[in-house]
């Protein structure tokens, strides 16, 4: 992995590309860039670009899970979702406390416990986050 036969999948319209997220189900690359406020994903083989958005202020970590794409968003402090077919969907705020920067995000499909160890936390604002009790 030192960068001999890499392959530029994208090479225009980039200024300030942050996230990057691999989906090896549908063999597409998908990124966010603050620059362009834009979330894109490109099929493996650099052909059929597809915009999903062009209202990310400021994506960074991306994610995929489903048929939908989450970012974090430094400039609306929240957890972003798009479907692949462009349909916007709910945010969620992020909880309370730090400088509301997410840096990375992780979509798991399954706890690594039984499904009946989840774990519903409120914060503040009364946000559902949902998350695997590791105890």
């Amino acid at each position: 992995m030192d960068g001999t036969n890499r392959k530029v999948f994208v090479e225009s319209d980039l200024r300030l590309p942050n996230g990057l997220t691999v989906d090896l189900y549908s063999s597409q690359v998908c990124w966010g860039d603050a620059g362009t406020s834009k979330v894109e994903c490109i099929r493996e083989d650099g052909v059929g670009r597809v915009l999903l958005t062009d209202s990310a202020p400021y994506p960074f970590g991306l994610s995929y899970h489903g048929n939908n794409i989450f970012w974090t968003d430094w400039s609306q402090k929240a957890v972003m979702e798009v479907s692949r077919g462009g349909s916007p969907r709910a945010s969620l705020e992020i909880p309370v406390g730090g400088n509301g920067r997410l840096y990375g995000l992780t979509s798991v499909t399954e706890c690594p416990r039984k499904k009946e160890e989840m774990v519903t936390k409120y914060s503040r604002q009364k946000q559902r986050w949902t998350t695997c009790d590791m105890t």
